[in-house]
């Protein structure tokens, strides 16, 4: 379902990547780390989205799941799950690994964590932030 909901924003998302950059939250890594936690093949929830543009740069906030908890005090039932959560993190960053993906430590003040994605972008994209 999430995969058949990005494809339907597909022009919309194209139309956007003709006129400048864009900046997504989750897009569809948060869909492959939570379904392969769960027990689905990776390489087919991979598939699913194989005709979506592909992010040139991917950051992944890690941050343990009791400060998580901690942070987010209502949650749906699927975030309520420590185990669960436990094994999303851990496929995140395994993930991350394997592709490429920038991971940082979440767990650190604000200020540091923005601090380290805008070295991030910047190094990646020339960009002066």
């Amino acid at each position: 379902m999430m995969a058949a909901n990005r494809y339907e924003e597909y022009d919309l998302l194209v139309s956007a990547l003709k006129h400048g950059d864009v900046i997504c939250n989750r897009y569809y890594i948060s869909n492959i780390a939570y379904s392969t936690a769960s027990g689905i093949d990776t390489e087919w929830l991979f598939q699913l989205d194989s005709g979506m543009p592909k992010p040139n740069l991917v950051i992944i906030l890690d941050v343990p799941v009791q400060v998580s908890l901690d942070r987010k005090k209502d949650r749906d039932i699927i975030e309520r799950d420590l185990v669960y959560l436990e094994k999303v993190r851990k496929t995140y960053v395994s993930l991350g690994a394997q592709l490429g993906w920038r991971v940082i430590n979440g767990d650190r003040p604000a200020e540091y964590v923005h601090e380290e994605i805008l070295k991030i972008v910047n190094d990646e994209f020339g960009w002066k932030l």
